[in-house]
C-alpha cells in the first residue's frame, strides 16, 4: 500500500508474509539434509522525500521474523533501520546514484534481546532499468557494503549453528 502527502514526498507502508520449503543442510552431505516450512511476516515502513528535481532522501524501518514449523530453535527476527540519499542523473542514461547507512540486529524470538548487530555503509551506482522484453526490467550497476561494526553479544555467536547441529537425522 502506499500513501502520499504534499507534492515530492512519498511514503510506503506494508505488511506482507512469504512461505517457503527449505532444505537445511547440516554436513558436508546430502545424508544430513532436513525439510522445514518456513514463514517470514514483514512489517515496513519507509519515507522518501524529494529534496531536489535530482535528489531524494529514504529512511526507512522493517520488521522480519524468521518461523521454522519443526526446527523453532532457528526462530528469529531481523530489525533493520536505513537512511540515506538517492540521486537521479538523467543524462548518464538514468544513472542512479545510492549512498545509506544501515542498521541490522538479530533478535531472540518474540524478543528484543540481540544476538548480532551490524552497522554498514551501502554505496550504490546504478543504470535503472534497461529496455527489455516486457514486461521484464534489467538493471546494472555496482554495489558495495562496508560493515562499520559488527557484535555478536553471545560468546561465540553460536545460538543457530548449534541449533543446526543438533538436528536428528
Amino acid at each position: 500500500m502506499t500513501g502520499g502527502g504534499a507534492a515530492g514526498v512519498s511514503a510506503v507502508y506494508g505488511f506482507g508474509c512469504s512461505s517457503d520449503l527449505l532444505d537445511i543442510k547440516c554436513g558436508s552431505d546430502s545424508s544430513h539434509e532436513q525439510s522445514d516450512w518456513l514463514e517470514t511476516p514483514l512489517a515496513a515502513l519507509y519515507y522518501q522525500p524529494r529534496i531536489t528535481n535530482a535528489l531524494y532522501g529514504i529512511v526507512g524501518v522493517r520488521e522480519q521474523l524468521f518461523y521454522y514449523d519443526r526446527y523453532t530453535g532457528l526462530n528469529f527476527g531481523s530489525f533493520d533501520v536505513e537512511a540515506g540519499l538517492i540521486y537521479s542523473v538523467p543524462q548518464w542514461h538514468n544513472l542512479i546514484l545510492r549512498g545509506e547507512f544501515l542498521y541490522n540486529r538479530l533478535t531472540q524470538k518474540n524478543s528484543f534481546a540481540s544476538f548480532f548487530s551490524n552497522y554498514s555503509f551501502f554505496l550504490n551506482a546504478g543504470r535503472c532499468p534497461l529496455r527489455s522484453v516486457r514486461p521484464s526490467k534489467i538493471s546494472l550497476g555496482v554495489d558495495a557494503n562496508l560493515s562499520v561494526t559488527a557484535d555478536r553479544s553471545r560468546p561465540g555467536g553460536m545460538i543457530m549453528r548449534s541449533t543446526l547441529a543438533t538436528m536428528p537425522g
